[in-house]
Order: structure tokens, then C-alpha cells, then sequence
């Protein structure tokens, strides 16, 4: 399989996608099972920076409204605005602001991580977060 033409954990999170209609997308691997450890069910990665089309359909496909984007705070602002342009022409996309202090989701404690999560979810009103 080409690395564009999946999502990483799209199998395990799609039932969780539908329900609320939220997916979290990261960069990698590591990145969701942070995710997934706090008890965010929802998280997958493009395993890169970049989304492809075919990803986006998969997107659409697993019920997916509301993106929130976590990508790295390493991440460079072309490439952040790149990806946003792509989503926004299919969902309501949201950023997920990490700390200052840190670099990638997985270097948060499961508790902070699961607060950013509820935070971010309660601001822009989605009920089945």
C-alpha cells in the first residue's frame, strides 16, 4: 500500500468517527496511540504532513465533519496552511493547540491530553465528543 491511500487506526477509529461525527488528525502513529491512551478513540494519521485525496475520501467516508488538526508544533506554517486549505473544502476544521513546551502530542500526560481534547471539542460545540 502506497502511504497516501491510508489512515493509520481509520479501521479502529471509524465507529468512533461516525458516532460523533469528530476525527482527530495527527502526523503519525505515535501521535494516535497518545490519543488513544487518554481515551480519545478518534485519532488518525496521514504519516506524513501532507493529506491526499484519496485520504480525505476516507475521511468523508467514515463520517467525518469536524476535523481537528494536531499536527507537531514543529510543523511549518506553509505546510499547516496547505493541509487546512485541503480540509476546509470538505469539513469544519479546527486546530488543536499543543503547549509551547512541547513538540508532539505523545509528550503530554493522558490527562492533559485528554483536557486539551474535551477543551477543544466543548469550544466549538460538538456534543458527542
Amino acid at each position: 500500500l502506497l502511504r497516501g491511500s491510508i489512515l493509520f487506526n481509520l479501521y479502529n477509529a471509524a465507529p468512533h468517527i461516525l458516532d460523533s461525527g469528530i476525527v482527530v488528525l495527527v502526523e503519525g502513529p505515535i501521535d494516535v496511540m497518545a490519543f488513544e491512551a487518554a481515551g480519545v478513540s478518534n485519532a488518525v494519521a496521514m504519516l506524513s504532513l501532507d493529506i491526499t485525496r484519496e485520504q480525505i475520501n476516507l475521511l468523508m467516508s467514515a463520517g467525518a465533519i469536524n476535523v481537528l488538526v494536531a499536527t507537531d508544533n514543529d510543523t511549518t506554517d506553509e505546510a499547516a496552511n496547505s493541509l487546512n486549505k485541503k480540509l476546509t473544502e470538505h469539513f469544519s476544521v479546527y486546530d488543536f493547540p499543543l503547549p509551547s513546551t512541547c513538540n508532539d502530542p505523545d509528550e503530554l500526560d493522558q490527562e492533559t491530553l485528554k483536557e486539551l481534547y474535551d477543551s477543544v471539542v466543548s469550544d466549538i460545540g460538538v456534543i458527542n465528543g
